[in-house]
């Protein structure tokens, strides 16, 4: 196995000076992430859509529909297929970019910067569906659209094309350093746990999952209030004449004064959960 990058050197075909993945294997790694992608994007809707809606309390002017179970797991289906291409456009492109910057010697012992910059090429190409898809998704989580084609239809008739992207920077300025922060965050706890605790014997998985367990709080948590100014400037262009918010730092300033700081971690808890 390649120690590096953690594959079979059977899997790779060899060029002048780089080992490039062979095509099946670049494809199995990006449908395996769309499926897990898939999974967990289905049995995590329902929290999502409480979270949207504790977030986006006051950012449009249409009544938001009462939260049943219904409501709660509206186009669950066709979204979770939608942000299933997105996790496989994401591992399309994270795969090859962490290959490669694994065969740069001085990269080695810089894995956090090795999946940060796989990751940002990854969000790059993912965004190009999950952006418009997390549009539809958070109109009709928040209780103010009826459906899927409904959503897709009022966004280009009133917005256009750019309607679908709006909230865009705020959606990486949360997603890309997410995975960073939780990277970073969960091999400094597990030295830390092994230091301490472990010493020589290693971490059982139980205490590998009670660390990502932890790891995710933390990251939901501190990256709540972007979530929030993403939520708020996905929803607010269902109210005519409400686009009360001019950007991602006018969204966090806006909800700050007129909220106070509690309002940016509005929907913090299942945010963490989520």
């Amino acid at each position: 196995p390649d120690a590096a990058s953690g594959s079979d050197t059977s899997s790779i075909k060899r060029g002048p000076r780089f080992q490039m993945l062979s095509r099946a294997t670049w494809v199995r790694g990006a449908a395996a992430g769309a499926l897990a992608g898939t999974m967990l994007e289905s049995l995590l809707y329902p929290v999502e859509t409480i979270k949207t809606r504790l977030q986006t309390r006051g950012a449009s002017r249409l009544a938001a529909a009462p939260l049943s179970l219904r409501t709660a797991l509206r186009g669950v289906a066709p979204n979770t297929l939608i942000m299933g291409s997105g996790s496989f456009l994401f591992f399309l492109a994270y795969e090859p970019v962490r290959h490669l910057l694994n065969q740069v010697p001085s990269m080695l012992q810089h894995q956090s910067l090795v999946h940060f910059v796989s990751c940002a090429f990854g969000m790059l190409a993912g965004s190009t569906i999950q952006v418009p898809n997390d549009v539809i998704k958070t109109r009709m989580q928040s209780g103010r659209s009826a459906g899927l084609l409904a959503s897709a239809k009022h966004v280009l008739s009133s917005e256009g094309v750019k309607g679908f992207y709006v909230g865009g920077p705020a959606w990486l300025m949360v997603n890309l350093p997410k995975t960073q922060i939780a990277f970073m965050l969960y091999h400094s706890m597990m030295a830390e746990y092994q230091r301490r605790v472990a010493g020589e014997r290693g971490l059982n998985p139980y205490e590998h999952s009670m660390l990502g367990l932890l790891q995710g709080l933390v990251t939901g948590l501190v990256l709540n209030p972007v979530d929030v100014a993403r939520a708020r400037l996905m929803v607010q262009g269902l109210g005519k004449g409400h686009e009360q918010y001019g950007g991602v730092f006018d969204a966090l300033c806006s909800v700050c004064r007129s909220e106070g700081v509690s309002g940016l971690f509005a929907g913090a808890v299942p945010r963490m959960v989520w």
